[in-house]
């Protein structure tokens, strides 16, 4: 037997649309800019053409707004929508190519103007200096401003000190999506499809109450572009070499000069329905300070499914792949160009990631939306030597975290979530390990304030480590900020926030000798606190 319903709905309930136009002149459409009805969490790109789509609008008075980086804001009042029928809008935007009008997604986990921040989030596009033949993500970093490097590893305003190998506070994401190894708390660098960069986003300053334990002192957030409405690829070869260091005492590499190369690939194209991205990395570089050359492969993929409603289903994976020495301390200040003697084996290490994430998007209505993400993720490091001298690691993470945003109305926004995580290590210089992470967070953001947007909230997480002294940690990490905004390329920020870093797998483990010294493990060691207050202005 068959059974059948059917719901009859009124012609007063059914939703209307928005469609138009957004241009700079008649015969100049405002390609990039984005569509927005104020207060609910209803957008669309333009798209090449100049014209702009949204469907599923409950009927109403909406304002509207249209921004882009090239652009001035501008906003529409009291747009009427009707049951079933579609309001035409021809929006004009002016140019203005000012920093201000920059989007970012990491302080707020969802697209808003840069200017709108409470705290100091620095911006690298593909067009900046740093996206040049040869480049890698520690090239970017490294450029920007407030950050530096300790043995590859980020260090915001000088956050980390001189401490490098494990525990790093500055965590690194991909869309949100970590990439540090489950026990050694580093961020994975070769994981990075450098040819699918939209844009680099740098927090500087704790982002704990959003994304939780690793990012004590700011996070770096590689955002990747949508597919392509048409099809779009690009290729990019290059090879170079390391200049002579002008002595032969410090040129351990003999007369033949040091060299790197390196591929870069990307594809991208969107159907109706379906959207890809595949982009992939090759590097081979003979480095210049002794033992650490390096060759190293990545290939990022992602599939987005595009259902009715505006909900969205994306599923990403990453393999990758980085051959390099034995990351030794320089000989001393002298030489720096020549590793530890320590260390006589000089083995080679290779690191390798491997992730898959399955990610639901979901638009309930004009005021609610919701991101439901599953992520597995290995990190393995190969080391050849024998086990009371290797370096040998295999860990991995599984992640699932739901992440909501409700809109009060126009002007009061909510962004909540939870998360589970649970990360596992096994390795000769720290045994077994695993550590368990199970949180919650709501952030209230006011926002049309007469220029101002301010924002507080709070985490809780319960942290669990077995073996350690203290086994189960609660911690609280509330948050409160204010960006005010007169014109759109001035802002004046501040906030305050605590945040937290839990020790890794490794760093309570570790009983093993590093270049001579003994490390034993540390069942006392707990997560480390910290407050941070900044005001500052753009």
């Amino acid at each position: 037997a068959v059974a059948s319903t059917a719901q009859v709905v009124r012609p007063e309930q059914r939703p209307g649309s928005i469609a138009g136009v957004v241009q700079i002149t008649a015969d100049r459409p405002a390609i990039g800019a984005t569509v927005t009805i104020v207060g609910t969490v209803l957008q669309t790109l333009v798209l090449p053409d100049g014209t702009f789509r949204i469907d599923g609008v409950p009927p109403g008075v909406y304002d509207i707004s249209a921004s882009g980086q090239l652009y001035r804001s501008t906003t529409i009042e009291e747009v009427s929508v009707r049951a079933s029928q579609t309001t035409t809008l021809t929006i004009t935007l002016k140019p203005y190519p000012l920093i201000s009008d920059v989007r970012v997604k990491t302080p707020w986990r969802r697209a808003q103007p840069i200017y709108e921040s409470s705290s100091s989030v620095s911006v690298v596009k593909t067009t900046d200096a740093p996206f040049i033949a040869g480049h890698s993500i520690e090239r970017i970093l490294a450029s920007t401003a407030g950050v530096g490097l300790n043995g590859g590893l980020a260090s915001i305003r000088g956050s980390s000190g001189g401490s490098i190998t494990v525990g790093s506070r500055v965590g690194l994401f991909i869309d949100g999506m970590p990439l540090t190894s489950p026990d050694m708390g580093i961020p994975v660098n070769a994981a990075i499809p450098l040819a699918a960069i939209e844009q680099v986003e740098i927090a500087k300053g704790s982002a704990t109450t959003l994304y939780g334990p690793g990012v004590i002192s700011g996070m770096v957030n590689i955002i990747t572009p949508d597919p392509a409405e048409r099809e779009r690829a690009n290729v990019n070869i290059y090879t170079g070499f390391y200049t002579d260091p002008g002595s032969s005492d410090v040129r351990w590499w003999g007369s033949r000069p040091q060299r790197f190369s390196g591929a870069e690939l990307m594809w991208t194209q969107r159907s109706k329905s379906v959207g890809a991205l595949v982009a992939a990395t090759l590097i081979s570089d003979d480095g210049y300070r002794q033992h650490e050359s390096g060759n190293r492969y990545n290939v990022f993929g992602r599939v987005n499914v595009f259902m009715s409603r505006g909900a969205e289903l994306r599923v990403a994976g990453i393999l990758a792949r980085h051959e390099h020495g034995p990351l030794l301390w320089w000989r001393n200040e002298d030489s720096a160009l020549f590793a530890s003697r320590v260390d006589s084996t000089n083995a080679p290490v290779t690191t390798s990631l491997r992730t898959l994430s399955a990610e639901y998007r979901g638009v309930d209505s004009k005021s609610f939306s919701f991101v439901v993400r599953g992520t597995l993720q290995a990190v393995a490091n190969d080391d050849p030597r024998p086990d009371s001298s290797s370096q040998r690691t295999e860990s991995s993470r599984y992640i699932g975290e739901i992440h909501l945003t409700s809109y009060l109305n126009r002007r009061i926004a909510f962004s909540y979530g939870g998360l589970a995580q649970f990360e596992l290590g096994e390795s000769p210089m720290y045994g077994d390990g695993l550590t368990r992470t199970v949180g919650g967070y709501c952030q209230m953001e006011f926002t049309n304030l007469q220029d101002i947007v301010a924002s507080i909230g709070t985490r809780v997480d319960l942290v669990l480590m077995p073996g350690a002294e203290d086994a189960n940690v609660l911690e609280l990490s509330p948050t409160v900020g204010v960006a005010y905004h007169p014109v759109p390329s001035t802002s004046f920020r501040a906030s305050i926030t605590r945040g937290y870093r839990a020790p890794s797998v490794a760093e309570r483990l570790f009983n093993t000798s590093r270049y001579g010294v003994p490390i034993i493990s540390n069942a006392m060691l707990g997560p480390e606190q910290s407050w941070q207050g900044e005001v500052g202005s753009a």
